[in-house]
């Protein structure tokens, strides 16, 4: 294994353990046995190897949902199978959300956070909607889930998840079908 990936793997036990703002470049350096200006010749800073790891993430999380939906009401089924994922995973979860309100001050990464939802929106062009109408609805549709579900499964607000899943899953559904809720 190179040094980038073992710095990427490093990186990533420590975030899910520890959380981001806990884990510091010199413990992940330390942990991964590459001097810190190894990690600088990889990584501009702690942010850019946050936002690659939560990448992976989504590519993962994404895949293993698309693979697990049902084809008759797929996009319910999906929305079930990421909310029953983030339950199994709740660091996870936490990953994915919590860098969104960190990096506030760089839009173009979430622009590239929607890139990792092409398999989804194909499937959606395949359905007969127009790509950027997919990826606007889904973009929304993905985001009240996700946000939800980290209220409910880590804050455990307004409840814990399972008083609120089915209406998540209800508004994430009814927030990509007609744009709103």
């Amino acid at each position: 294994m190179d040094k980038r990936e073992r710095i990427l793997e490093v990186a990533e036990e420590l975030f899910l353990t520890n959380s981001i703002e806990n884990t510091s470049v010199n413990q992940i350096t330390r942990q991964a046995h590459v001097a810190k200006g190894t990690f600088y010749l990889y990584f501009e800073d702690k942010d850019e190897l946050v936002f690659e790891i939560v990448n992976r993430f989504v590519d993962k999380t994404i895949i293993k949902a698309l693979e697990k939906a049902s084809t008759e009401d797929w996009l319910e089924s999906f929305f079930k199978t990421l909310i029953d994922f983030y339950c199994r995973e709740p660091a996870v979860l936490k990953l994915l959300y919590e860098p969104l309100f960190l990096q506030a001050d760089r839009p173009d990464r979430y622009d590239e956070k929607l890139c990792h939802f092409a398999p989804l929106i194909d499937r959606l062009v395949q359905e007969g909607y127009r790509p950027e109408s997919a990826k606007i609805k889904l973009a929304l549709a993905m985001e009240t889930l996700g946000t939800l579900c980290f209220l409910s499964i880590i804050l455990e607000k307004p409840a814990p998840i399972e008083k609120t899943q089915h209406e998540i899953i209800r508004m994430a559904t009814s927030v990509f079908q007609k744009g709103g809720l």
